[in-house]
């Protein structure tokens, strides 16, 4: 089956993470097993946010609907054909899933379940069921990941989306560690599919993680846990993404500054003065405290401390940045400047270029004893340049031609 990304917007609106598209998965059915496609996946989280929509408004609801339209552009692929979604959606009344994987609802030890109970599609919109025994457990979870459909309708792999659910569950803490065999169940892999490790590190953690950090609201860490050199389990650790003032991830821009006073042990030890950096960096942006740290850590005789702290809380650089910013500004003037001139140059060229090649088609078509005669002219004559040149020179000159 093809799935093809589409372009992250609402009927042309473009979506960003700030959307309220906001999704409260129960958190046992975040922790799945993963038997299922990245399509039938977003499909289902759909169908979850539109099922809670309708019910707010009609909690006595057997069955629910959403147009084709709209799971299409809220599962962020592009379903060719309305052949495709049926058998897609066929395929989630057939499987039947574990859920409560990791255990974080204490009241169900475990449980399996069929996604949906029954599913139709007609007229171009699709109407569907969940099973009744966890129907109230989907739709009014009393523990829940907040999934944001407008950013996990961005990832492109069922590995991506199943780890980015299980990590929202338990932001800022650490995701209960795992066995290899728990993490497989988790994402669905089959027996004999990336038994090796290094394959399943390669093939389905780097490129989760990596997407994960990338386009999501999330920063996802990993710690192996070994048994001698044999990777028995995975500790996952995941918080979500912040960012300095002036939109640097805020723990690159702490690494950063930690590099600058490095070999400053009255800062880079001080846990308040360190406390007092985020702070700023997050008040302020990276420029301002990497120039203000600069500022005093050159200039201070004695008390780096305080002397840092102080130009932290008044700018002290504010002048060297409004320089540094007049230097930028002059900088980049001037290469606006070049970049014009050679634009005109070029164009000038392009148009001396196609004006010769006219006098040259002009000379080309006259007979042959007059192009003899022309050559037998500029060779003798004061024509300097290329030959083409000294043509279109003499046609000007000499003959008055003008093809302008």
């Amino acid at each position: 089956m093809g799935e093809t990304q589409i372009p992250l917007s609402i009927a042309g609106v473009p979506i960003v993470p700030e959307s309220n598209y906001e999704l409260k998965k129960h958190s046992a059915v975040s922790q799945i097993s993963n038997r299922i496609s990245l399509i039938q996946r977003k499909s289902y989280n759909a169908f979850l946010y539109f099922a809670r929509e309708q019910a707010i408004e009609n909690p006595d609801l057997e069955m629910y609907s959403v147009t084709l339209n709209k799971l299409r552009t809220f599962g962020g692929l592009q379903i060719k054909d309305t052949k495709h979604i049926q058998e897609s959606l066929k395929e989630l009344m057939s499987i039947v899933v574990d859920y409560n994987i990791l255990g974080k609802d204490k009241q169900e030890e475990w449980g399996a379940f069929t996604l949906l109970s029954e599913v139709k599609v007609s007229g171009g919109e699709v109407s569907y069921a969940f099973p009744p025994s966890i129907k109230n457990a989907l739709l009014n979870p009393r523990m829940y990941a907040r999934i944001n459909i407008a950013i996990t309708r961005g990832l492109s792999s069922k590995y991506s989306l199943a780890l980015y659910e299980i990590a929202r569950d338990y932001v800022n803490v650490s995701i209960p560690r795992m066995t290899i065999k728990t993490f497989r169940k988790l994402m669905g892999l089959d027996d004999g599919q990336y038994e090796n490790f290094p394959d399943l590190r390669r093939r389905v953690i780097e490129p989760a993680m990596e997407e994960i950090n990338q386009k999501t609201d999330l920063q996802i860490a990993l710690e192996y846990i070994k048994d001698g050199r044999k990777v028995i389990g995975l500790q996952f650790s995941v918080h979500e993404q912040t960012t300095a003032a002036d939109g640097i991830p805020l723990e690159d821009a702490v690494l950063k500054i930690e590099e600058m006073i490095s070999h400053i042990p009255e800062l880079v030890e001080n846990e308040k003065f360190m406390a007092l950096m985020r702070q700023r960096l997050d008040e302020k942006g990276f420029e301002y405290v990497s120039s203000n740290i600069q500022y005093a850590v050159s200039r201070a005789k004695q008390n780096v401390e305080a002397y840092t702290v102080a130009a932290l809380d008044e700018d002290f650089a504010a002048g060297e940045r409004a320089k540094a910013s007049s230097v930028k500004q002059r900088e980049k003037k001037k290469a606006e400047l070049k970049i014009k001139v050679d634009e005109e140059r070029t164009l000038e060229e392009k148009k001396f270029e196609s004006e010769k090649d006219q006098y040259i088609r002009y000379f080309n078509q006259l007979s042959d004893e007059k192009q003899l005669e022309i050559i037998s002219e500029i060779s003798a004559g004061n024509f300097f340049g290329p030959r083409e040149i000294k043509i279109m020179t003499y046609l000007k000159t000499k003959m008055g031609v003008d093809l302008n």
